[in-house]
């Protein structure tokens, strides 16, 4: 599973296959020149058992980032026993329009991971 792969009809944002989109730009180079990088640099290579809970939040019509990106991550959080939830914004982009149409799950999360 890559960005570029997952992009495919999807995100208009960007094409991640070439040198100008923010992932490249982070890695110094394209995904296809240096998929290790890309590995190391994707926080789902990190997970571990002990990592913090999780409430990862996506917009169903993101054309930045591919959903099937958080729904891969989320499941791989919880296949390591991560406390993890991913909440889909109907009709949100990759924008901060979901964090106000959610606040009170968001805050939910924030009561029951902090007591």
């Amino acid at each position: 599973m890559t960005i570029e792969n997952d992009c495919v009809g999807v995100c208009t944002a960007y094409n991640y296959s070439t040198l100008d989109n923010p992932v490249s730009i982070l890695l110094g180079c394209s995904i296809p020149e240096c998929p290790e990088t890309a590995q190391t640099a994707s926080p789902i290579t990190h997970i571990t058992s002990d990592d913090p809970p999780f409430l990862i939040l996506h917009g169903d019509s993101d054309k930045v980032v591919p959903l099937a990106q958080s729904i891969a991550f989320n499941e791989a959080l919880q296949d390591n026993g991560v406390n993890s939830s991913l909440l889909i914004g109907a009709g949100n982009q990759h924008d901060r329009n979901i964090v106000t149409e959610h606040m009170d799950e968001i805050l939910e999360f924030f009561d029951a991971t902090l007591r």
